[in-house]
């Protein structure tokens, strides 16, 4: 198995990706709805620090706001003015604003 691979339990169907395969996740209830890198949608019946430390919390898996993550290869941008995490899906996911600097710092950004 590879590292950061995963098994999830969907209506008895189980589905196996690594955390690169993992575009994002955003909370639903009790449930997280996880958006995969081959544009399929799969929700979850488990928590998000619960699913996050279930990966391993692996560092590109970054929880930007307390009801989504976003996985740091897929992102394209941030949008500070209207707190928004931009991916390569085309989804915005929110940020919290106290979040900003380690984003930066996991990105490894520099301002211009």
């Amino acid at each position: 198995m590879k590292k950061n691979s995963h098994f999830i339990k969907v209506s008895n169907i189980c589905y196996y990706f690594n955390s690169e395969g993992i575009v994002c996740g955003k909370a639903e209830g009790n449930y997280i709805v996880l958006h995969l890198t081959d544009n399929r949608t799969l929700k979850v019946h488990i928590g998000m620090t619960e699913f996050l430390a279930s990966m391993g919390n692996p560092p590109e898996l970054f929880r930007s706001h307390r009801s989504s993550f976003v996985n740091l290869v897929h992102v394209t941008g941030l949008d500070e003015a209207n707190g928004q995490v931009m991916m390569n899906n085309k989804m915005l996911l929110c940020i919290a604003e106290q979040n900003y600097a380690a984003f930066h710092q996991a990105m490894n950004c520099s301002e211009i």
